[in-house]
Parts: C-alpha cells; structure tokens; sequence
C-alpha cells in the first residue's frame, strides 16, 4: 500500500477492495480505536465480489461505521 493509499484511507475512515489480492473476492474494513486514539484493530467483512455493489457497500459502510465508532468509545477513544 503505497503513502498517498494508506492517507486517503485514514482520511475516509474506511477502505473498500475489490480483487486486489483474490480476483473474486471483495472486503471491506473500519478502524477499532481505544484510549489515544490508539489504532487497536479492524474489523473487516468479505465476500464474493458480485455481492459488493456500490448500493451495498454504502448499506454495509453505514453499519459498519456506526459500530466501529461504538466500538472504539467503549474501548475510550475520544473520537
């Protein structure tokens, strides 16, 4: 993952790949923060690539956002 990938990632709060390491497959993934504002984990979902249309995506990133944020106060982020 080069600079500007890894910049654009922490800027969105999330990273969508499709076919980047399996060509069938698609994942996507958000941050777990804890006290600092410490990066402590990821949580990532994948699955077929034909299941991750862009109306999806939006759907699971809007779950999985909410719960990364939840997650990461629990945990004592002060996002």
């Amino acid at each position: 993952m080069s600079a500007s990938e890894s910049s654009q990632i922490r800027h969105d709060g999330y990273v969508v790949t499709r076919g980047n390491r399996v060509p069938d497959a698609a994942s996507m993934a958000v941050p777990i923060f804890s006290f600092g504002n410490k990066l402590e984990a990821v949580m990532t979902i994948s699955g077929p690539i034909g299941d991750y249309t862009e109306e999806r995506v939006k759907e699971y990133l809007s779950v999985m956002m909410a719960l990364g944020q939840t997650i990461s106060k629990q945990m004592g982020a002060t996002l």
